[in-house]
Formats: C-alpha cells, sequence, structure tokens
C-alpha cells in the first residue's frame, strides 16, 4: 500500500521585487515535478496579500518516497532571484528561511528555467529532494526543526536596476555630487584664479 503525504506547496511572491503572481499564467510559474516528469497535482487552497506581498497556497498530494524537483519559470525579460525552502529550511544554506531577499538564492535569467533537485550541500552535491514522513525528515534530522514540514516555499525577487557607470568610475549620482557649483553670473570662483597675460 502507498502512503500518501499531504504537502503544501506556498508561493510568496514579493511584490517590492516583482509585480506579478507567482501561480501558473503569471510572470513566474512554479511546479513541482516527479522523476518520471509529471508534475505533481496542485490543489489550490488561499491566495491573499500581505502587505505588497502576493500570497499562494496550494496542496499537493506526494507518496511517500517519491524524489521531486522544484521548476521555475521565469517569463519576464529581466533576471529574477529565488529563495527557495524545504521543510523551512533555505535549500542552499540550509539555515532556517525567512524568505527574505538578502538570503541565498538561485538566479533564472529572463525568460529562463531552472530544474532544482535537492539539497546543494556543496559546489558538485546536491541530495535529492523527496517525499517522506517526519522522523526521516532533513529538517528533523539535522535541525531538529519541524515548524515547516510538508512545506514547499518559493520567494521571487526581481534583480534590483544597477546604477549607471561612467567612464571615470563614478555613478551619475555620484558624479553630480562630487561636481563643484558653478560661479554665479558676474561671480568669481575662489577655486579657480583668473589667467592674465
Amino acid at each position: 500500500m502507498r502512503y500518501t503525504i499531504l504537502a503544501v506547496l506556498s508561493i510568496v511572491f514579493m511584490l517590492s521585487a516583482v509585480p506579478a503572481y507567482a501561480h501558473r499564467g503569471s510572470d513566474v510559474d512554479i511546479s513541482i515535478i516527479s522523476d518520471n516528469g509529471k508534475e505533481f497535482l496542485a490543489i489550490p487552497f488561499r491566495e491573499h496579500r500581505k502587505g505588497r506581498t502576493h500570497v499562494v497556497k496550494k496542496y499537493l498530494e506526494a507518496v511517500k518516497g517519491d524524489n521531486y524537483s522544484i521548476v521555475i519559470r521565469n517569463r519576464t525579460s529581466y533576471r529574477i532571484g529565488v529563495v527557495i525552502a524545504v521543510d523551512g529550511r533555505n535549500i542552499i544554506s540550509g539555515k532556517k528561511s525567512y524568505l527574505k531577499s538578502s538570503e541565498r538564492m538561485y538566479i533564472v535569467g529572463p525568460h529562463g528555467r531552472t530544474r532544482l533537485e535537492g539539497w546543494r550541500t556543496d559546489l558538485d552535491t546536491v541530495h535529492r529532494f523527496y517525499f517522506t514522513d517526519k522522523g526521516d525528515s532533513y529538517s528533523i534530522r539535522t535541525f531538529n526543526d519541524s515548524s515547516a514540514m510538508g512545506v514547499i516555499t518559493v520567494a521571487a525577487f526581481r534583480e534590483k536596476k544597477r546604477p549607471e557607470i561612467l567612464s571615470d568610475g563614478y555613478t551619475f549620482k555620484e558624479s553630480k555630487r562630487r561636481a563643484p557649483a558653478a560661479p554665479s553670473a558676474g561671480e568669481k570662483s575662489s577655486k579657480y584664479e583668473e589667467d592674465t597675460a
């Protein structure tokens, strides 16, 4: 007999970072995919706004022992950063996740797609995601933390616009700040001597 687990997929979309919803048909699509390529059925549960953040929650029916991957599709023309937590832990650092833009994240290029298959432990090692019970959970075994058991969470952030760099190495704002004010009409600048011949 197969053991069925109910997992919650919580998608948090930071509107201060990306002005769109985080579910299918929006600027960012998130899917949970089995090893055989099938998408796990996601049953909508709740969708609401919390300040400038749009939150979408869905339930997934999963089978104990099944491996899964998280697929992120960026439908925008700009780069996004995604902070992903499984069982409350950031999948790159392993630290407790608060879904902040200061956390370790993956970058997805414009109109790009990425498939994340597990916990990153170093540049070359990934431990596969799989559905399991509480006693076998990475979060419980490693950190004794069950606060977000069975929850997969994704927060997406738009890349901040980089300041324009001028040829002298300063940004446009810095260049304006360091330029001396021009003297008013008829006034001699105290900084510069007048050349006389």
